[in-house]
């Protein structure tokens, strides 16, 4: 009958909106997920630079920290040639006093062979 053929129609009709609702329901649901996923990825990618931005800061930090002992280093090394530059000195300083004492020396016993040559020769002298 047309009572039950209007029915039936309105019944299609109403499982059309049902289903096209549930349709439009997920698609939603299906953005938001989306959504939800892209701004997971955002902020796990602004962990990713901020860890890459620490890391850098560190790595800047132990950099930094090398050249300060490198720096260390190399000033103890200077104050370590300056102090045998110095022990160097001292040492030629004493070489040359002790040249200069030889040189004293031998001259006191040149003299003494001189005085022993004069006094050879005054004995020669007395024999004669």
């Amino acid at each position: 009958t047309i009572y039950h053929q209007a029915i039936y129609h309105q019944a299609i009709y109403y499982q059309a909106i049902y289903h096209q609702d549930i349709y439009h329901q997920a698609i939603y649901h299906q953005a938001i997920y989306h959504q939800a996923i892209y701004y997971r990825t955002i902020y796990h990618k602004a962990i990713y630079h901020q860890a890459i931005y620490h890391q850098a800061i560190y790595h800047q930090a132990i950099y930094h920290q090398a050249i300060y002992h490198q720096a260390i280093y190399h000033q103890a090394i200077y104050h370590q040639a300056i102090y045998h530059q110095a022990i160097y000195h001292q040492a030629i300083y004493h070489q040359l006093s002790s040249t200069k004492q030889s040189i004293t020396k031998l001259s006191i016993t040149k003299l003494s062979i001189t005085k022993l040559s004069i006094t050879k020769l005054s004995i020669t002298k007395l024999s004669i």
